[in-house]
């Protein structure tokens, strides 16, 4: 496997390719059971594929490195914030589809099926929630992992109880399962990761 340390990032690509390195990095050093279901879903021999989707990015929060808590995770927490103003960014919701003029923060796409990273049937984001943010409630097709990388925020999957996740800990939906997010004080960066399928933009229900 090619070295985990941060690099000077010079392109878009380098960009990828590090933050996807020290992601898959950061999920195996973990060493959970359930986290190494969806890590054998991510090659470390990929293909780097045009990514014609170039959003603007999003009004986000940087995330606080020191919070991490753990080698790996702040690894790719400091390569995030050196790989900000670099990366393609993904679509957003609109005021309309939130229903709030609320900035929740912004991801980043690092394996789908349509690039940067080619894979098929799963997906690999980066994703920051902003200070006090609320992801309203909402479902999609695959199966989801959530890594907290820095920061914090309370999880809810709709009918059970709240759990407040913290830098190195690890929550999951099942398919199609309503869920919501509601971030603390700081933003929060965290890993997002699916698989049994491709992605789709989620459908908020409230």
């Amino acid at each position: 496997m090619p070295s985990l340390e941060v690099c000077p990032i010079t392109s878009v690509s380098n960009a990828t390719v590090e933050l996807y390195r020290l992601a898959l990095n950061a999920m195996k050093s973990l060493n959970d059971r359930e986290i190494k279901q969806f890590f054998r879903q991510f090659s470390q021999s990929y293909d780097l594929i045009p990514y014609r989707v170039q959003n603007e990015r999003p009004d986000t929060d940087l995330p606080d490195c020191h919070q991490c808590g753990h080698p790996a995770l702040n690894r790719l927490c400091t390569a995030f914030i050196n790989a900000y103003d670099k990366v393609a960014w993904g679509e957003g919701y609109s005021e309309q589809e939130l229903g709030k003029t609320e900035k929740i923060g912004g991801w980043v796409p690092l394996a789908t099926s349509d690039g940067p990273i080619a894979v098929n049937g799963a997906l690999l984001a980066l994703s920051v929630l902003n200070a006090h943010a609320h992801y309203p409630t909402h479902r999609h097709g695959p199966r989801e992992m959530y890594v907290t990388v820095s920061g914090g925020f309370w999880f809810e999957r709709i009918g059970k109880e709240r759990v407040w996740v913290r830098p190195g800990e690890v929550v999951f939906t099942e398919p199609n399962e309503l869920h919501a997010l509601h971030n603390g004080n700081a933003a929060t960066l965290m890993i997002a990761c699916w698989v049994g399928g491709s992605y789709e933009k989620s459908e908020i229900v409230a």
